[in-house]
């Protein structure tokens, strides 16, 4: 398939992030703002939600549309079609292997956080493919973290990059216009309490920006995973 040929540039990535999108990307969307938006409305509900709420839900409810999206993304740079449906019904059995996967990931990124940060934006993204691997190989947690660093060498950088542009749309945007907002610049026709509903509708604009960039972060790794595990079984003695 041409996206996953040749060596892995930023050429390739975005044109391999670009093929993903042109074939799936809207169904993607759907998916993730779907299970993503309604953690937004449930806080604005429920405003003095418990802390374990809100961390568990938006912990462990996505998670079930990075599963479908990963397996969209997937198929679709693999040149072959599958439905929503179907793409729920691969990805969901694997949902314990990922998110231990991903707790590790987190767990080990933490730990070179206390150290410096730049090895841990470096960190974070040699273990971003453990929840890939988890999915299509599969493997246990450890094992998850180990592959998704020896698959990342040598295109790593691809893969910081990507994280901070789309992590800093998925974060600094929202932040930033709620800071705005708290100042008053985007000031309404009256000052609105938790309970209004155009906080509601503001906070679903930013979540729904804040979940498509995280969401297209996914397609990006997926991009990264499939041609890794691509040349991984192609290499010498594979």
């Amino acid at each position: 398939v041409p996206p996953l040929r040749g060596p892995l540039t930023a050429t390739g990535l975005a044109a391999g992030t670009w093929h993903v999108l042109a074939r799936v990307g809207l169904r993607c969307a759907a998916i993730a703002l779907l299970f993503g938006l309604p953690g937004d409305v449930l806080l604005w509900l429920l405003p003095d939600a418990p802390l374990s709420l809100q961390i568990g839900y938006f912990t462990f409810v996505p998670l079930l549309a990075d599963l479908a999206i990963m397996v969209l993304a997937h198929e679709a740079l693999h040149g072959r079609e599958i439905s929503v449906g179907d793409a729920f019904v691969r990805g969901v059995p694997a949902y314990g292997a990922v998110i231990g996967a991903r707790l590790r990931a987190g767990l080990l990124t933490l730990l070179w956080a206390l150290l410096l940060v730049v090895p841990a934006i470096y960190k974070g993204a040699a273990y971003s493919l453990a929840s890939q691997v988890a999915l299509f190989e599969p493997r246990r947690a450890h094992e998850a973290t180990e592959v998704s660093v020896a698959r990342t060498r040598g295109v790593v950088w691809l893969l910081v990059v990507s994280e901070l542009v789309l992590y800093t749309i998925s974060v600094g945007v929202p932040l930033g216009a709620t800071i705005l907002f708290e100042l008053g610049t985007l000031e309404l026709a009256s000052t609105p309490t938790p309970s209004d509903p155009r906080v509601l509708a503001l906070d679903v604009i930013l979540g729904a920006i804040s979940t498509l960039a995280l969401a297209l972060l996914l397609v990006v790794q997926q991009v990264v995973y499939d041609k890794t595990a691509v040349d991984a079984a192609l290499a010498p003695g594979a």
